[in-house]
C-alpha cells in the first residue's frame, strides 16, 4: 500500500495528490501498523513535507489531515519525536489556510484538535503559537464557523496543556478579553419572540457567542475556577457596571458559566460579587434581568446556605417581583425555577433560620396563579418550573402544606389526566405532578378525612399510569407512584389494605427485572483538582 501510494506521488495532477493524502489518511485510520510505518518513516516524512509545501491550499489541508491521522496512531513517543520538524510547518499551514479559505482553515484546525487530544506533549513546542493563532482568529472579522472551531480548539488546548496556557501572557492579556468580548456580542432579537421561546438553546448551536458560553466551563474545569475567575474579574467588573446591556448580559453569563466550585475560593468575596449583580435587576432590558435571575439562582446553589441566610430578603424581593412579571413569560419561568435553587440546599438550616417558612404563604399564592396559567396555556416549561417550586416548598412546610391541599389538588388531578406522557418532557411533567400529589397527601396525614373524597380518583389515575405498557419498570414515574402509595398508606393506615391487591401485581413483575449494581467511590462527584461538587440546578442558563 505504501509503495503504491509512493508511485502515485510523482503525479502532479491535483486530484491524484488529493487521493494520495486520502489513501494515507485511510491507511492510518483503518489499518495502521506501527512497525510497518517505522520501516517507511523516511518515505512518509518526505511525502508529508512535499505536500505540506504544495502551492495549492487544498492539498496542504489534505496533507495536514493525513499527517495528523498518521501521528495520532503512533504510540511510541520516541518514534513520534522523529516527526517534530513537522510542527512549525503545521503552524505555517494553518495560518495560510485561514488566510486563503476559511473552510480550509476550519478543516485544518479540526485536524490540529485531533492531534492535541492524542498527543498533547508532542504539540507542546507550538502551544504558545496556537494560543496566538486561535485568539487572533476569534478576534478577526472572519466567518462564524472558523471562529467557533477556534474557540473549541483553545478550550481543548487548555484541557490538554493547562500549564502552558496558565503561564501564557497571550492567554491572560489577550485571549481572556477576546473571549469575553465575543460573549458580549449578543444578537438583537424581538423581545416578545425571545420571551415565548422557552426551550433551551440547542447545544449544537455554533455561533461564536454561544460557543464561548459553552467553552467557559471547560476553561474553568481545565485551568481551575479560582484561576479563571480571578483573571476574568477585572473585565467582568467593568462589564457589569456598563450602561451597555450587552456587556452586562455577557458579564452575567460569564459568571454563571464558571460559578460551579467558586464557593471554595470566593466565599469571602461573595459580598463584592453580589454588589455587582444586584444592580442588574434594575436594568430596563429583560434579557439582563433574566440573566441576573439565572446567575443568582446558580450562586444560591453554589454558596448555600451562606447566601440564603445573609441575603434572603433582597433575593426574595427580586424573585417575588419577577414571578409577577407578566410582560415576559421567560422571566416568570426563570424566577419560578430560581425558587428551587434557593431552597434546595437549606433544609438542614430551615429549622433554625425559618427562611422558607416566612416566604411560603406569599410564594404559594403567586405560584397558584402561575400554576393555573401553566395548565390553561398548556405550557410545559412553565408547568415544570412551577411544579418544582411547589415541591421544594412543600418539603420544607411538611404538614404545613395541608393548608394548600384544596387549592392545588384539583389542578394536579387535571394535569395528571391531561398529560399523555408521549415524550420525555411530558413524562417529566407527569412525574413532577405525581410527586406534588404525594407531598399534598403526606401533608394531611394528621387529617385523613381531607383525602377521602379524592382517594378513588387519584388511586385509579395512579394505577392507570402504573399499568400502562408504555411505562417501563425502571421509569421514574414508577418510583414516584410507589412513593405516593407509601404516603397514602401512611394516611389511611389499616384502611389501605383493600388497595394492595391492585398494587402488588405490578410490583411483583418489577421484581423479575434485572438489576444492575454499580459500585462507585463516594467522592466521585468531586473534582479533585478544584474541589468542585456537581450541583443539581433547575435554572436554564443557556437561553437567557
Amino acid at each position: 500500500m505504501i509503495k503504491f501510494i509512493g508511485s502515485l506521488a510523482v503525479n502532479n495532477d491535483t486530484k491524484i495528490k488529493q487521493c494520495v493524502m486520502y489513501f494515507v489518511e485511510l491507511a492510518c485510520e483503518y489499518s495502521f501498523d506501527e512497525e510497518i510505518m517505522r520501516n517507511f518513516a523516511n518515505e512518509l516524512s518526505m511525502l508529508f513535507e512535499k505536500y505540506l509545501a504544495d502551492e495549492d491550499t487544498t492539498i496542504k489541508v489534505c496533507a495536514v489531515k493525513a499527517v495528523t491521522a498518521f501521528l495520532a496512531n503512533i504510540e511510541d513517543n520516541t518514534f513520534l519525536k522523529n516527526f517534530s520538524a513537522i510542527l512549525p510547518v503545521l503552524v505555517k499551514t494553518l495560518i495560510q489556510a485561514v488566510r486563503t479559505d476559511e473552510e480550509s482553515g476550519r478543516a485544518t484546525i479540526e485536524s490540529i484538535i485531533d492531534l492535541m487530544e492524542f498527543h498533547p506533549k508532542f504539540i507542546k513546542p507550538i502551544a504558545e503559537d496556537l494560543i496566538t493563532i486561535f485568539t487572533d482568529i476569534i478576534d478577526a472579522p472572519l466567518g462564524d464557523d472558523v471562529k467557533a472551531i477556534s474557540i473549541t480548539a483553545l478550550a481543548t488546548l487548555s484541557s490538554v496543556d493547562e500549564v502552558t496556557v496558565r503561564k501564557s501572557d497571550t492567554f491572560l492579556k489577550k485571549s481572556i478579553p477576546v473571549l469575553l468580548k465575543t460573549l458580549m456580542k449578543v444578537q438583537d432579537v424581538d423581545l416578545q419572540e425571545w420571551s415565548k421561546s422557552l426551550e433551551e438553546e440547542a447545544i449544537s448551536k455554533k455561533d461564536p457567542q454561544s460557543c464561548v458560553q459553552d467553552a467557559l466551563p471547560k476553561f474553568a474545569d481545565a485551568l481551575g475556577t479560582k484561576f479563571i475567575l480571578m483573571k476574568m474579574m477585572p473585565y467582568l467588573t467593568q462589564a457589569l457596571k456598563s450602561n451597555d446591556w450587552k456587556e452586562r448580559y455577557g458579564g452575567l453569563m460569564a459568571i454563571s458559566q464558571v460559578s460551579e466550585g467558586s464557593s471554595k475560593h470566593f466565599m469571602n468575596d461573595l459580598d463584592n460579587l453580589l454588589a455587582l449583580i444586584f444592580p442588574c435587576f434594575e436594568c430596563n432590558h429583560p434579557r439582563v434581568v433574566n440573566a441576573a435571575l439565572s446567575t443568582l439562582a446558580l450562586l444560591c446553589s453554589e454558596f448555600a446556605p451562606t447566601i440564603q441566610i445573609k441575603y434572603h430578603e433582597i433575593i426574595m424581593k427580586y424573585i417575588f417581583k419577577f414571578l409577577q412579571e407578566e410582560s415576559y413569560l421567560k422571566i416568570q419561568c426563570t424566577a419560578a425555577a430560581s425558587i428551587t435553587n434557593f431552597a434546595a440546599k437549606i433544609d438542614e438550616y430551615e429549622k433554625e433560620h425559618k427562611i422558607m417558612i416566612r416566604y411560603a404563604k406569599d410564594l404559594l399564592s403567586i405560584l397558584m396563579k402561575l400554576f393555573d396559567k401553566a395548565i390553561n396555556t398548556n405550557n410545559y416549561i412553565l408547568q415544570e418550573d412551577v411544579l418544582n417550586a411547589i415541591s421544594i416548598i412543600a418539603v420544607g412546610l411538611d404538614s404545613g402544606f395541608a393548608d394548600y391541599y384544596n387549592i392545588f389538588m384539583p389542578g394536579l388531578k387535571k394535569l395528571l389526566v391531561s398529560i399523555p406522557g408521549e415524550n420525555e418532557q411530558q413524562s417529566k411533567i407527569r412525574c413532577l405532578t405525581i410527586e406534588c400529589i404525594g407531598h399534598l397527601v403526606s401533608s394531611i396525614r394528621e387529617a385523613p378525612d381531607m383525602f377521602i373524597s379524592d382517594l378513588s380518583q387519584i388511586f385509579e389515575l395512579l394505577i392507570s399510569v402504573q399499568n400502562s405498557p408504555k411505562i417501563a419498570f425502571d421509569d421514574p414515574e414508577q418510583t414516584s407512584i410507589i412513593n405516593v402509595f407509601a404516603y397514602i398508606s401512611d394516611v389511611l393506615k389499616d384502611k389501605f389494605a383493600p388497595f394492595l391487591d391492585q398494587i402488588f401485581p405490578r410490583l411483583a413483575d418489577s421484581l423479575k427485572t434485572e438489576v444492575a449494581i454499580i459500585i462507585q467511590d463516594v467522592n466521585n462527584d468531586k473534582d479533585e483538582k478544584d474541589g468542585k461538587t456537581k450541583n443539581i440546578l433547575k435554572v436554564r442558563s443557556s437561553d437567557c
